[in-house]
């Protein structure tokens, strides 16, 4: 075959006449008289789902007329005679035969800028002359052709946009659609997104992705309508209800900081509402509003430092005089830490010397130098940790060991638990092993577990020590079984187990409460158990009260009492 020319804008432009006038002249090209189309089913084809036919990608499954005609096509000289042959084919055609050329892929086996050209053309007829029946088949294609679609309907006919996911559900992708809607038409999004809670949309369960797409579009409403917003929320689940809430109460902020304010102050779960809220310079303005603070919020903020403090205001929260406000000093230090973990990021060694001048414990000392390590080279070390104790100094040393390691010890990916604790036992513990961890099945899981659990005391804690810093990765159960056996080894000054406890708990019960519920039941007595069974309810009932107080009533009434005494000075 010849190389390709250069087709001009003529070509392009007239192509069609070109085509009309060659046919009126007899113009054909070489093509057996029987239809492609009369040839015996395969098995494979009789076997497809008749909604999407099954697409055929190897020349073999093309049926032999279609080869023909195409091997024609690339057999004419010049690339002007392809196109032409090309456009006479698709015209040829009924469309239920353009349909199986182009989900059988029957003119792939050309060259690319033919094949390019075949789709546009028969894509185009079929939307001409079909348009319906074209959508359809772009949905079925699924990926951006689908999307197409959607998107064409959402502007020109959103009616015909929810009728067709009424009748094939898929939340995710449908909410995408809505939220752009929602611009134009949000009192139509409103009504479509309470018929899916009706409708038992799986909205109701745990996937996190359809719950981001469904607060975009709650957010797009509200963006258009806050009226309708606000009166949408008794017709949604308490969940999605809440999220609704807190929405339109963060735009109240942005909008009028001081009033909006005012008012979650003036109600009883107003600090807990404040918490959940996610919006730009929240932390800065609170700092404006400092003296506005009744003690509850004053303490909740020292309590809670993560929903506040930033790189930005961190040395302002540092400098604060809590202890004048009514805060503990011990709660006071927990504020500064989470502030002085910043400031060390920004400049190290100005970190260092405040650390070193300030009253902290010694745990909440090491705690910060451990965030640090990574920043304190390892020539500098004796230097800048001057008048540090060698048990801090340590601790920095295997940290930047750590983070120091070659690159084969990082990429060490153990194939059993036995390679894997012996690696542990070299200071391999890096990134891939956890990765690794995480991969395997149940049942090796399971064998890691019980070879963890049979290590010498020193090996097993430092193990611990490690899964527990990467337990985002390891999934709850893994964590879980950790963190119960170390609560069971831990003093009672040692208060890094019983947090890790807590976050597992806060963590785990906004995916799964029934597992962590039981989980935290499991938990030897102590510390470690009481602020897990804390953190849990706290949570949980944000998102289910019912559920939360039913597994509060049955707690032995000494641990109720101190949950719900936790509560009433933690709103």
């Amino acid at each position: 075959m010849s190389e390709p020319t250069q087709i001009s804008p003529w070509v392009w432009g007239g192509l069609g006449v070109t085509v009309v006038a060659l046919f009126s002249l007899g113009w054909s090209m070489a093509a057996p008289s029987q239809s492609p189309f009369d040839e015996p089913k395969t098995e494979a084809s009789a076997s497809a789902n008749p909604s999407r036919p099954a697409r055929i990608s190897n020349r073999e499954s093309t049926p032999s007329p279609a080869r023909i005609q195409v091997a024609a096509i690339r057999a004419l000289p010049t690339q002007s005679e392809q196109l032409r042959a090309t456009y006479a084919l698709v015209e040829s055609l009924s469309l239920e035969e353009l349909a199986k050329w182009l989900e059988g892929r029957w003119f792939e086996h050309v060259d690319d800028y033919n094949l390019s050209f075949f789709n546009k053309l028969a894509e185009k007829r079929w939307q001409r002359e079909d348009p319906e029946g074209f959508q359809l088949w772009k949905i079925r294609q699924g990926g951006g052709s689908a999307w197409d679609v959607f998107s064409e309907w959402a502007q020109s006919d959103p009616a015909r946009l929810i009728d067709y996911f009424r009748e094939h559900p898929d939340p995710t992708m449908e909410l995408q659609h809505l939220e752009s809607l929602a611009k134009r038409d949000p009192a139509m999004v409103a009504l479509r997104i309470q018929e899916m809670f009706s409708e038992g949309s799986s909205l109701w369960g745990s996937n996190g992705t359809q719950e981001y797409r469904l607060e975009a579009a709650l957010r797009a409403i509200i963006a258009a309508d806050p009226t309708l917003a606000e009166g949408l929320m008794s017709k949604l689940p308490a969940k999605f209800a809440r999220k609704l809430e807190d929405q339109l109460t963060a735009r109240k902020l942005q909008e009028s900081f001081h009033e909006g304010l005012q008012d979650l102050i003036g109600r009883e779960d107003g600090w807990k509402v404040f918490t959940r809220l996610d919006f730009e310079g929240k932390g800065d303005r609170l700092l404006e509003e400092i003296d506005q603070l009744p003690p509850n919020w004053i303490q909740g903020i020292a309590e809670n430092p993560y929903s506040v403090v930033n790189a930005k205001n961190a040395g302002a929260w540092f400098q604060m005089d809590l202890e004048g406000l009514g805060v503990s000093h011990q709660s006071a230090n927990r504020l500064r830490a989470r502030a002085l973990n910043y400031l060390g990021r920004e400049n190290i060694e100005e970190g260092i010397r405040m650390l070193r001048e300030s009253d902290f414990s010694l745990n909440e000392r090491r705690n910060v130098l451990a965030n640090w390590a990574h920043l304190i080279p390892a020539d500098q070390q004796s230097t800048l940790l001057s008048g540090f104790s060698e048990e801090e100094m340590a601790l920095v040393k295997n940290r930047t060991d750590l983070v120091e390691m070659s690159e084969e010890q990082r990429d060490f990916k153990p194939n059993g638990p036995d390679e894997w604790f012996a690696a542990a036992a070299e200071g391999k513990i890096g990134y891939s092993m956890f990765e690794t961890l995480r991969s395997w099945d149940s049942e090796k899981q399971t064998a890691f577990l019980e070879g963890y659990r049979h290590l010498p005391e020193e090996q097993r804690s430092k193990v611990a020590k490690g899964l527990m810093e990467n337990g985002h990765r390891l999934g709850p159960n893994l964590t879980g079984e950790v963190i119960r056996d170390q609560l069971s080894l831990a003093d009672e000054e040692n208060q890094n187990i019983p947090i890790q406890a807590a976050k597992l708990a806060v963590q785990w019960v906004n995916d799964d409460p029934v597992a962590a519920s039981q989980w935290v039941n499991s938990l030897p007595p102590g510390q470690g158990r009481s602020w897990a069974q804390q953190n849990l309810v706290r949570n949980w009932m944000l998102n289910d009260p019912e559920a939360s107080e039913q597994w509060l009533q049955a707690l032995p009434a000494a641990e109720q009492r101190e949950v719900r005494t936790f509560l009433e000075e933690h709103p």
